[in-house]
């Protein structure tokens, strides 16, 4: 029997040759649009870390930034009257702050002690050293 050679398939070359897709972006639902942005405008994380992380070009980061300018996540805290974002970091660093003054007045106090204590107490004169006879 004489078997002929096949011919090599034009789909058989294409599936060895690598493939070249069009980049198309990768769909990104937009609470996650929103709350990468929100990351960018806290300052939490750059543009191409956020593009990486979310399998997303820089320049579709920044078309987003583009179209989503107006939008922003809204809290709970912000519909309350008196809760807003600015009104939560002011009590916060008031909060920080008189835990720092109540740490300076304990350190004060240790201080102050430990200053009263050497002052009250008889010091003793420094003796001279004794010369060898010789």
């Amino acid at each position: 029997m004489n078997r002929k050679a096949k011919p090599a398939s034009a789909a058989k070359a294409a599936s060895q040759r690598p493939r070249e897709l069009p980049a198309t972006p990768r769909f990104v639902h937009l609470g996650d649009r929103l709350l990468a942005l929100e990351r960018l405008r806290a300052g939490l994380a750059t543009m191409t870390q956020t593009a990486e992380s979310l399998g997303v070009s820089v320049a579709e980061l920044r078309k987003w930034q583009v179209e989503l300018s107006r939008e922003r996540s809204v809290s709970l805290a912000d519909l309350r009257p008196g809760q807003g974002p600015v009104l939560q970091r002011l009590r916060a660093r008031a909060k920080r702050l008189a835990g720092l003054i109540a740490a300076s007045e304990r350190e004060i106090r240790i201080l102050q002690q430990e200053f009263h204590g050497s002052v009250t107490t008889p010091s003793r004169p420094v003796a001279r050293p004794r010369r060898k006879s010789k």
